[in-house]
This record gives C-alpha cells, structure tokens and sequence, in this order.
C-alpha cells in the first residue's frame, strides 16, 4: 500500500494549523502558572445591573458553546476572533476579523475593571494569538484549538498568556 507523498504533506500541513490555530503559542512553567492563578481579577459579576447589550452577548455567546474549531472559520466552526467577530455581530455591533486587528479597537481597561462582555487578548509578548470574551462569574468564553467553543475559568493556563483586556461595548 503506496501513500502518496502530496497526502503526507496535506495531513502535516493540516495537523500543524489545528494546533497552532487560534491558541497560546508559549508554554509556560509552573511559577508562571501560579502568577496567573494569583492575579487579582477584582471582577464585576452582577448581572442585574448589566446593561442590556452585554446581558446579550452572554445570551449569544452560549448558543456558539460546542461549536467546533477551525482556523479562519465563521460560520459551522470558527476560530478564537471569527467566534468574537459573530457574537458582536449578532449583537449591532461591527468588529474586525482577526484578534489582532480586534485588540486595536475599544478602550483599554485595567484588569480590575472588567466586566461581561469585555474582550481579553491572549499572546507572546506583544504579539496577540487569541481573543475570548469574558462573561460574568470569573469565567471566560472563547473558541479552544482542541476542544471548540468552551467556557473556561480566568485561573485556568490560559491565563498565564494574558496580555490586556480591551471594552468595546460603552454604556450609554
């Protein structure tokens, strides 16, 4: 049984995009970890008191729970910024395509200031390589390379890749 070189190079090829996809690219060590873990969220959780469009960005952002990842996906699955990129939508309001050109809209918040539907960008450096969106009770939702659209804790090693939290949506 003969395989042909060009699938080889097409399985590696798609292997290589799935995990790097829309995930950290750093793998950090244990005391990285726990500083993430420490790190003080001070975050509001009281949705009473939300403003109506962020109530329903969590509302759109459990329907995409389970939905599977791909890279540059937007529709049947979706990566980290095309999942952000549609639930905004879905709400009025336009965001770019990618995390990157993301991170460069909105206003800047210290991590003590978030609040539900604020976006947290994730990367090396100063180089962003995802986005998830945070939804109230320390939790964040946002598309995994492995395991598709989840809902995951601030204190998970996600965290440890944190860079700055961005507010798109203004009370009015």
């Amino acid at each position: 049984m003969k395989v042909k070189f060009e699938t080889i190079k097409f399985l590696l090829v798609a292997l290589i995009v799935l995990l790097v996809g829309c995930s950290p690219i750093v793998h950090f060590t244990s005391q990285q970890s726990k500083q993430s873990r420490s790190q003080n969220w001070g975050i509001a959780s009281k949705s009473e008191n939300l403003d109506p469009v962020r109530l329903k960005v969590v509302e759109e952002a459990n329907k995409w729970l389970g939905t599977p990842y791909c890279l540059g996906g937007i529709a049947n699955c979706v990566d980290c910024s095309g999942l952000v990129q549609n639930i905004f939508r879905n709400v009025g309001i336009t965001l770019p395509r990618t995390a990157s050109e993301q991170a460069q809209i909105g206003r800047l918040i210290k991590t003590q200031d978030i609040t539900v539907g604020d976006l947290l960008f994730f990367g090396n450096g100063k180089k962003i390589s995802h986005v998830a969106i945070y939804v109230g009770n320390n939790e964040v939702v946002h598309a995994s390379s492995s395991r598709g659209v989840v809902r995951d804790r601030l204190d998970t090693i996600l965290m440890s890749n944190f860079l700055f939290a961005k507010r798109v949506i203004e009370n009015n």
